[in-house]
């Protein structure tokens, strides 16, 4: 799952916990804002992403309170935002993208990253990375050859071993759950999480299902 399809789900989850709130059935919701009912299917299962006149829509239909409004339009530009970065990054080329990303990563000396939805990319096994691209060429229309992708993609993890560098790698539990890859490829990108943080240059957080969302809070 790539992050911008996290952020749909999450956008999702929040419509329909909205929903529930507000005691209406989703044929009933629809209703109310004069929309198929299969409108409302698709928002709350991340099949489609709710532009901000969906998000006004449904807020007005639920009475929700200003603060949630403005969370969801924020959500919504957000989603907005990261489908296009996602499109950009895909049509430029998976490898010459590699690239550019390790020409930036060349510059740094600490890295703060956290992805919500997949593996991050630096900690990635080359067999799960592969089908990381496969993804991208299915729901994006990447272009390039996955063989050179995957291969700057491994040459980005080099710096991993250069110890004038700090990562601090944070994901949730559910990026490690989320099976991307047969069996055998999860299994061994696991074992790859578990050697990688031996290394005195890394440390890795993960978050648990059962730790509240800093936004449910």
């Amino acid at each position: 799952m790539t992050s911008f399809q996290q952020a749909r789900v999450e956008m999702g989850i929040r419509l329909r916990q909205l929903r529930e709130t507000a005691g209406l059935s989703g044929k009933e919701l629809a209703e109310l804002l004069d929309w198929q009912p299969s409108k409302v299917s698709r928002l709350e299962n991340a099949r489609q992403s709710a532009t901000d006149d969906d998000v006004s829509a449904w807020a007005a239909a639920v009475r929700a309170e200003p603060e949630e409004l403005a969370e969801l339009k924020e959500r919504a530009a957000a989603i907005e935002l990261r489908r296009s970065d996602w499109r950009h990054w895909a049509h430029s080329g998976l490898a010459a993208s590699q690239e550019d990303v390790r020409g930036q990563e060349a510059r740094a000396t600490l890295f703060r990253v956290f992805e919500p939805g997949v593996i991050i990319g630096l900690l990635q096994t080359a067999e799960y990375s592969r089908h990381v691209f496969l993804t991208l060429k299915r729901e994006y229309g990447a272009t390039g050859e996955l063989d050179a992708a995957v291969r700057v993609r491994m040459q980005r993890q080099e710096i991993l071993y250069d110890a004038s560098r700090t990562f601090r790698f944070i994901m949730p539990e559910a990026a490690l759950r989320t099976k991307l890859a047969p069996s055998q490829v999860m299994q061994g990108q696991m074992d790859r999480l578990l050697a990688v943080t031996t290394l005195p240059t890394i440390e890795l957080g993960i978050i648990p299902f059962e730790q509240q969302h800093p936004r449910c809070r």
